[in-house]
């Protein structure tokens, strides 16, 4: 009997140059921290469960370092880095966080304290760190950015510690849908970006020498008042870098028939929804790799969202979990669970709930009614 073939590791049709240089006209990207902030403050509220205390971690797509004071309240005495491969955040992060001040020359000569923050520029999967230096991977909302991340999870395995952790967020695939149909109901010929499926991230997890990997979802829902006002956050976000997409710049027409597309989704409520799927994930670095691994069981949860701070988005779902490998190297016991319902979706404003269902490697929570926005 011949071993099964191992799955092609997923790649996204990005055109990666294009990612700097769109992110580089977006500024301190104050504007998308409405998302980018909520985000990591959930990432922090599941960090809080895990016994992790670094002396040195690196911030993977840090833009223009928003992480940091949560990093620092969290960690005070780790060395941190920043690295991202857009300049101009990376500008603006040293201006940001620059140490200066009679405090910082006295903390300095005294050696009380961590040491200043650095920033570097480089590639996710190319970082130029040390091998086996640091405890920590912090990474919030960058990996689809990139074309190929199991290149980025290898790297991030080369440079942590034996033990050490890496966390991330990033979009799943029904990131933006609303904005994909309205695009194919407009007629207009343009790609969209594409995003890894939470499942493949646990396999990927654990073919690149991480143990224990856990990984859910959840589904947050932006409610708009205006088309013109969903589209400048999708802009805020990052853009469109995806390979085959319009080129150039469009036209009032083009824009026109895509608000219009968008106005025919106005729901009976007089709102335009838009989905964002965030997938969490985090994993050891092992001592050693494993070249291949079995598909792994997916389950359901009942996760509660954390308390938001502020942003203007609900949570509609949350969604499943990948049952980890044994820390030996042999592979757990597969088994899978029925679909249990779910306690209340824990919603800011409005309490929405719902039984959270698996239906065809998704997750919905009937009766869920969104937050509007704006």
């Amino acid at each position: 009997m011949s071993l099964p073939e191992t799955a092609t590791p997923p790649s996204l049709p990005l055109v990666s140059a294009d990612v700097p240089r769109q992110f580089a006209r977006r500024g301190d990207l104050a504007d998308a921290q409405f998302l980018y902030g909520e985000v990591a403050r959930r990432m922090l509220g599941r960090l809080q469960y895990i016994r992790v205390q670094p002396q040195a971690l690196l911030d993977a797509g840090c833009g223009a370092g928003d992480n940091l004071p949560l990093l620092r309240e969290r960690y005070p005495d780790a060395a941190y880095t920043g690295l991202d491969n857009c300049e101009p955040l990376l500008a603006e992060a040293r201006k940001r966080h620059a140490p200066g001040g009679l405090s910082a020359w006295i903390g300095k000569l005294a050696r009380r304290g961590p040491a200043a923050p650095a920033f570097v520029n480089a590639d996710l999967a190319n970082t130029g760190l040390p091998p086996e230096s640091l405890e920590l991977v912090w990474s919030n909302m960058a990996m689809h950015w990139h074309r190929e991340p199991h290149a980025v999870l290898a790297e991030w395995r080369r440079i942590l510690k034996v033990g050490g952790l890496a966390m991330f967020s990033c979009l799943g695939p029904a990131t933006l849908r609303e904005l994909r149909q309205a695009v194919a109901d407009a007629g207009l010929r343009t790609a969209t970006p594409s995003f890894v499926d939470m499942h493949d991230f646990g396999d990927l997890l654990v073919e690149n020498g991480f143990a224990d990997p856990v990984m859910d979802q959840e589904i947050l829902t932006l409610t708009y008042r205006s088309p013109e006002k969903l589209l400048q956050d999708v802009r805020a976000l990052g853009g469109n870098p995806a390979a085959g997409r319009r080129g150039g710049l469009v036209g009032r027409d083009w824009q026109a028939r895509l608000c219009a597309a968008l106005e025919a989704q106005r729901r009976p409520d007089g709102v335009i929804a838009l989905s964002i799927e965030v997938a969490y994930g985090h994993a050891w670095r092992a001592a050693a790799q494993r070249l291949a691994c079995p598909p792994l069981p997916i389950y359901n949860l009942r996760h509660p969202a954390p308390p938001f701070g502020g942003a203007r988005v609900s949570t509609v779902l949350s969604a499943s979990h990948h049952e980890p490998a044994s820390r030996s190297g042999a592979p757990a016991r597969h088994r899978r669970r029925r679909a249990v319902p779910a306690g209340p979706a824990q919603a800011h404003d409005d309490g929405a709930s719902g039984a959270c269902r698996r239906v065809a490697g998704r997750c919905r929570a009937p009766g869920a009614h969104p937050v509007p926005l704006r």
